[in-house]
Formats: C-alpha cells, sequence, structure tokens
C-alpha cells in the first residue's frame, strides 16, 4: 500500500541581489529522508490457490494454468512534507524550500504455500527466491530513496532567496508538489523494475529444476484440503 501526502510548499522565484542577505536569515534547502527499520514477516497458512488469486489481483502476471508457489509483499506508508522557512523583510520575504520524506509502517510479508513442506527441498529453494525480493523491499529501497533525496537536494539547491510577493504561490505549489511526488513514485518505480528482472523465466526454470525428481506443487482439490484424503 502506498499512501502520499502532501503538504502545501511554496516555490520562490530565482535569487535576486538580496540573495546574499537571505542566506543569513534562513536555512539552507534542506531535503531530510526518514526511514523506518522494515518488519519482517513470514507465514505459511494460505493455499496455492489463494496465494496465486492474491498475486494476480495485485498485478503479478500468472500463467492462465500457473500457481504461484511464493509471494512477497511489501506494505509501507509514505509521507511527503514540504514547506518554506521563511524571514520577513521591509520589502518582501526570503524563502527557503525544506522537505521531508518520511517512510514509516514498513512490513514485509514472505508468503509460502501450506501445502509445500517447510523442510522440503522445493520449499527451501523457493523461500531463497522470495528472500530476493525481500531484500529489494527492504536494503535496497533504502539505497534508491536515499538518491533519489539526493537528487531532490541537488535541485533545490540555490532555489531560495528574496521574493516581493507570493502572488503567484499556488501555481508553485502545485508544480513543487507533483515533481516531489514524482521523484518518488520514480523510486518505487526503479523497485517494480528490479522486482520483475529476479522472475524471469531463466530464474523460474532454476527453482524449478533445483530438486530433482520433484513434480511442482499442484493445488489439491478441497476434499483432500479439508478431509486429508
Amino acid at each position: 500500500m502506498r499512501t502520499v501526502y502532501l503538504l502545501p510548499i511554496l516555490l520562490p522565484a530565482p535569487a535576486f541581489a538580496a540573495g546574499n542577505i537571505c542566506e543569513t536569515l534562513v536555512k539552507r534547502p534542506t531535503v531530510v529522508l526518514q526511514m523506518a527499520k522494515p518488519q519482517r514477516l513470514y507465514r505459511q497458512d494460505q493455499t496455492l490457490e489463494e496465494l496465486t488469486a492474491i498475486a494476480r489481483s495485485s498485478g503479478v502476471a500468472v500463467k492462465e494454468n500457473g500457481v504461484v508457489t511464493g509471494l512477497t509483499t511489501d506494505r509501507k506508508r509514505i509521507v511527503v512534507d514540504a514547506w518554506y522557512e521563511t524571514a520577513q523583510l521591509q520589502s518582501g520575504f526570503c524563502l527557503s524550500p525544506q522537505a521531508r520524506i518520511t517512510i514509516d509502517q514498513r512490513v514485509v510479508t514472505v508468503a509460502m504455500p501450506k501445502e509445500i513442506p517447510s523442510k522440503s527441498c522445493f520449499f527451501q529453494v523457493t523461500l531463497d527466491h522470495e528472500h530476493k525480493h525481500a531484500k529489494i523491499a527492504e536494503e535496497v529501497m533504502d539505497v534508491i530513496m536515499r538518491e533519489e533525496a539526493a537528487r531532490i537536494q541537488a535541485e533545490l539547491a540555490g532555489q531560495y532567496g528574496f521574493q516581493q510577493t507570493l502572488g503567484d504561490a499556488q501555481y508553485k505549489i502545485d508544480k513543487l508538489k507533483r515533481h516531489i511526488e514524482h521523484r518518488v513514485q520514480q523510486g518505487m518505480d526503479r523497485l517494480d523494475r528490479m522486482n520483475a528482472g529476479i522472475d524471469t523465466p531463466e530464474e523460474y526454470a532454476r527453482v524449478n529444476s533445483a530438486c530433482k525428481g520433484r513434480d511442482e506443487p499442484k493445488p489439491q482439490p478441497w476434499w483432500k484440503r479439508v478431509f486429508g484424503s
């Protein structure tokens, strides 16, 4: 789940001669990234059919007769706060944009189907595959979001100084709002592409052939799941 909240921001015009004065009156443009440590959960209380349905409903490409033998999901909350550090002068305003990106409530869930014994070869090989997705949601996401925050920081550098009026403030608010939201989304898109790069035909073939002599698990009829025969 990805939720983005944005607060109003004002983007100043290029600094005028009074910009040097503003450097001493307001904080320099700053982007702060706050990331909570992710919590990893494991579960094995869902069937192959249920995991396959969840995967399809979330946009994962699953073949018509295919089954999902492992699924990693990433839930988090993303909040973007942005504001101006201001100092009012007799003839106008000193403005400096500030931003804070908070990513918290991070839960990475690795789900395995209950039909597959946890000590089996196929279970372990599939779990190793799912751990690659978990690593992207945990470690790699931190790296990518730090990179995006650094890009925003570089873009805001020098975007502060003196303005006489705030007459076009709403236009600048909307423009910067869209820009920061786009930057955060770009980071999420990079993660999606990395996950897609893991789920390749070659990787699936490796997983399915890792345990010689074993057939790919198939969904059991409901009566076998209920009565065990």
